[in-house]
């Protein structure tokens, strides 16, 4: 009596707050008693002679009942709410349900078709879990009863409960000719014009792996053509995502209208959902660069931290799509750094490292993290994982130092000499790797240098052969100028006409070609090409001079016919190798030169020349001519007088 009181207390209000009331009447209540006593005289309350509101129908009990009802969490005994469709003792059985079995038994006592379709869906989800023998799940009596309810009764049922049976029939190993099966896809094939775009979009992600029967596959393509027409009502990112993810094949067309409604729900998104349309991108090689860069904006301006898990895979985008985005990359450096010392899987760095070389993002506090981790985990890394940390830090141009020197070392010595022999290609990137470090063994030196083993490297005229060839070249460079003079005479060499069969004519990148232009026009105008300078000159250790050129002490050129037949230089004098760094000859993040053109500046300094290096970040191309020049003529004088330049 006293709880029927403090109801029609709460009761007593005008008829428009009657459901915010009653709602919040629940709430309190609920607290000291049990929801289905509390319902119960709430029922009883509006309907009795003192009651000022209309009486509450069954309908709206069931939906107050359904917005309070909670069944304990099995983490820590928190609550959480339960699914909109469980409503009565065997939905929450179904619900609740541990494993296979439990549901199997269930499906034996007679289920309406919102509970078989429900069934059936958790069923398939516990399957994959416990790896359960389908062929003994197929065959159980409730299975087959589930089945049946659902194929007699398939014009009742709802469209989600419909495309989640269908998805879960075809994950337990259901023929395309199963009765139950096409009976789902004949109704929903009937159906489609009347679906909404989510759903179509769930049917789509259900059904593209199965395309076995002529009703399968007209099925799919119904469904991929409606989407095609009704594209503009996506108005969730879930469907967006399975949309681009599950449509094979979509056309150029189509899947450009999507990037433009991708803009639209950016906003929406979380880090999450970002990450899964980065890949998505990347999956189709679709560099929509408007749609990176606001992807971009939207992952730095979320509070949500980037897993380690995202951080792997916006890498892996980057370096497929070659979107090196400052943005992003420091978003997932930031959020990464605090938790590699928590990463206990080796290919997890592997993948990172590998990313981060491809898109030449040096950050020291991650490369010096990942050194760390090699060394702690050496014992749990496979040949993949040394391989790709050896490369990435030769690209990156990063030498360990302090305690972690002996690094390097130590990966080489567990690294198998004897099993990458069988992988010709991946030796040499080793090798030259090592070569870039300054970490050659005498052993990788004579297996590289033997003739028996780069012979098919270099035998056809592809770029790839050319590649090998100048790699080989670098790494007798390497050899000869970088290591101790005792061993020189045992050591095998390559050809003295090796370097005749590589080109010598290169082709530049655009923005290369375009930078290169502007330097050797502005250098023209105090070094005219011919009379006192050479361009585009190859050095036989395999490296190529941007120019090359012969200056007095004071920097001034001097003519090339005059001392070309051998007559020595004036004192003073130097034969000076112009080297043109544009952006892709240097690292991101850090600023430096890559371990290659690292090597190349040392070597040529080695052989004899003076190296003047022009870096883009330096470079004004919208500076006058005048300026142009003196910054040449400064940049010649200050090599000259041995300042160098970026290393």
């Amino acid at each position: 009596m006293a709880l029927r009181l403090v109801i029609h207390q709460h009761m007593m209000s005008s008829f428009v707050l009657q459901q915010i009331v009653l709602r919040k009447a629940v709430d309190v209540l609920s607290r000291r008693f049990t929801l289905s006593t509390v319902l119960v005289n709430i029922a009883r309350v509006s309907t009795s002679r003192h009651a000022t509101l209309q009486p509450l129908s069954n309908r709206q009990l069931a939906s107050i009942a359904r917005s309070h009802a909670t069944v304990p969490s099995p983490n820590e005994g928190e609550e959480t709410k339960l699914p909109h469709w469980v409503s009565t003792p065997t939905d929450r059985a179904i619900f609740e349900s541990k494993s296979t079995e439990d549901l199997l038994n269930i499906g034996s006592r007679p289920l309406t078709v919102q509970q078989a379709g429900s069934a059936l869906t958790l069923l398939a989800k516990h399957a994959q879990l416990e790896n359960a023998g389908l062929s003994d799940v197929v065959s159980h009596a409730g299975f087959e009863r589930m089945c049946q309810t659902m194929s007699v009764n398939v014009s009742a049922v709802p469209q989600g409960v419909a495309v989640a049976a269908l998805r879960a029939l075809l994950h337990l190993g259901l023929a395309g000719d199963a009765y139950t099966v096409q009976s789902l896809e004949n109704e929903l094939l009937w159906r489609l014009r009347r679906m909404t775009v989510s759903k179509i979009a769930a049917l789509l992600a259900a059904v593209r792996d199965y395309q076995r029967t002529e009703l399968e596959r007209n099925l799919y393509n119904e469904a991929l053509h409606s989407l095609q027409l009704r594209w503009v009502e996506i108005e969730q990112p879930r469907d967006l995502l399975s949309i681009m993810l599950h449509a094979q094949p979509i056309s150029p067309a189509l899947f450009g209208k999507l990037e433009e409604k991708a803009l639209e729900l950016l906003e929406r998104m979380s880090v999450g959902e970002l990450h899964k349309l980065v890949c998505v991108l990347a999956k189709h090689r679709r560099r929509s660069l408007p749609l990176l860069r606001a992807v971009s904006y939207h992952v730095s301006r979320r509070s949500e931290p980037v897993s380690v898990q995202h951080a792997m895979d916006f890498a892996y985008a980057c370096s497929v799509l070659h979107f090196n985005d400052q943005q992003l990359l420091q978003r997932v450096c930031i959020d990464l750094t605090p938790e590699v010392v928590n990463i206990r899987q080796p290919f997890v760095t592997s993948s990172l490292l590998t990313s981060f070389g491809h898109l030449k993002w040096r950050h020291p506090v991650l490369l010096e993290l990942f050194t760390d981790f090699m060394d702690k985990n050496s014992s749990r890394c496979r040949e993949k994982e040394f391989v790709s940390y050896v490369l990435t830090l030769a690209r990156l141009n990063y030498k360990p130092d302090g305690n972690q020197t002996q690094v390097l070392d130590k990966v080489m010595k567990l690294l198998s000499l004897q099993r990458l022999v069988k992988k010709p290609e991946v030796l040499l990137d080793v090798a030259w790797s090592l070569a870039t470090l300054q970490k050659l063994s005498e052993e990788v030196i004579r297996i590289v240098l033997d003739p028996a083993f780069y012979q098919t490297l270099i035998e056809s005229d592809s770029h790839s052969s050319m590649n090998n060839r100048r790699k080989l070249m670098n790494i007798e460079a390497a050899a000869r100028l970088d290591m101790s003079e005792e061993q020189q005479s045992d050591r095998p060499r390559l050809p003295t006409d090796f370097s005749t069969e590589y080109p010598t004519q290169f082709t530049e990148s655009t923005s290369k070609s375009t930078f290169l232009h502007s330097v050797m026009e502005s250098l023209q105008n105090f070094s005219p090409k011919g009379k006192f300078m050479e361009v585009n000159v190859f050095h036989p250790t395999g490296y190529r001079i941007d120019a090359e050129l012969l200056v007095d002490a004071t920097g001034k050129p001097l003519l090339l016919n005059d001392y070309n037949n051998g007559k020595p230089l004036p004192l003073g004098a130097k034969r000076v190798a112009l080297l043109i760094w544009d952006f892709t000859s240097m690292t991101q993040h850090t600023v430096k030169l890559t371990g290659a053109n690292a090597m190349a500046v040392r070597h040529l300094g080695k052989c004899g020349y003076t190296v003047a290096q022009v870096p883009y970040t330096q470079w004004n191309e919208r500076d006058t001519v005048v300026n142009k020049v003196k910054f040449l003529q400064d940049t010649i004088k200050a090599a000259v007088m041995g300042r160098n330049g970026p290393t």
